[in-house]
């Protein structure tokens, strides 16, 4: 008899020790991609945007999309040798991208960021000068509307589709409209228009 309740005393000693240990414990620290990833800007590398809003945006054309996340960095290069570039140095946003002569200043060096997948891979460029986003004017879907750099707040006319067409040449469709990025001769200005096969202001390569 003795022996049962010396027994029953050490299972409950045992059982007030587990309960205090579980009520005291700390849980190990799940890391997300908040604060524990670095960023580009505003944009945590390697975090995923949010879907664009269906309401809002325009279905894009064919896109022959990397089958893994590209990250890149260096100037865009178009038509007769331009690089996109962000221009005065000392007034970054909100200004608008033009084509220029190529050379080698940071206004001109671009990085390609992951923004996450839904179907296809979205991307956001980047400014090396600015670190602002590569950004349609105010959202707009009508033709020609010009491309500036503003602060990257991921929002869907700041993503990017990436179209590789072979021999290091792409085409950079714009999410919320479905309209290619185009060095415009006309007017000197980077503009998003509807997208021809074949148009060579709107076919780029990567340069150092």
């Amino acid at each position: 008899m003795r022996r049962n309740s010396h027994l029953f005393t050490l299972a409950s000693v045992l059982l007030v020790s587990g309960i205090f240990l579980f009520q005291n414990c700390t849980p190990a620290k799940l890391y997300t991609n908040n604060l524990d990833t670095p960023s580009v800007g505003n944009i945590q590398v390697g975090s995923v945007a949010p879907a664009p809003d269906s309401a809002n945006t325009t279905s894009s054309p064919s896109v022959t999309s990397p089958a893994t996340a590209l990250s890149l960095s260096g100037s865009i290069r178009g038509v007769n040798n331009t690089c996109v570039d962000t221009n005065d140095p000392d007034v970054y946003q909100s200004t608008k991208i033009s084509p220029s002569t190529c050379y080698s200043s940071p206004t001109e060096i671009w990085n390609l960021v992951s923004a996450g997948n839904v179907i296809i891979y979205y991307y956001y460029l980047i400014s090396a000068a600015s670190n602002d986003c590569m950004t349609v004017n105010q959202g707009s879907q009508a033709e020609n509307t010009p491309v500036t750099h503003q602060p990257c707040q991921s929002l869907p006319y700041q993503m990017w589709n990436y179209s590789d067409l072979g021999n290091s040449t792409f085409k950079l469709i714009d999410v919320h409209s479905g309209k290619c990025l185009r060095a415009d001769s006309t007017n000197g200005n980077m503009t998003v228009v509807t997208c021809t096969d074949g148009a060579k202001d709107q076919i780029f390569n990567w340069g150092q």
